[in-house]
């Protein structure tokens, strides 16, 4: 069984995956704006970045409400 330190360590990290996810999403948004056109691919690119950012931040709010109700300390 986890003690509370190490569930409260698990959920206030992100994991590998989520850390890709991010470097991902910050990589595309970098080469739209290098790349600079107005056009339906960047905008396409924009749109699947905003909605991975979506989910990132729902994710984000599920694991700070499952800390609260666990009585952890949310910095």
């Amino acid at each position: 069984m986890k003690t509370n330190e190490e569930m409260k360590r698990q959920l206030s990290t992100f994991n590998e995956g989520e850390k890709q996810s991010l470097k991902t999403i910050s990589k595309l948004v970098e080469e739209v704006g290098i790349n600079g056109s107005v056009n339906q691919d960047n905008f396409n690119r924009l749109t699947n970045a905003l909605a991975e950012l979506n989910i990132f931040r729902e994710n984000m709010i599920r694991r700070m409400f499952r800390l609260m109700k666990q009585n952890h300390m949310v910095d």
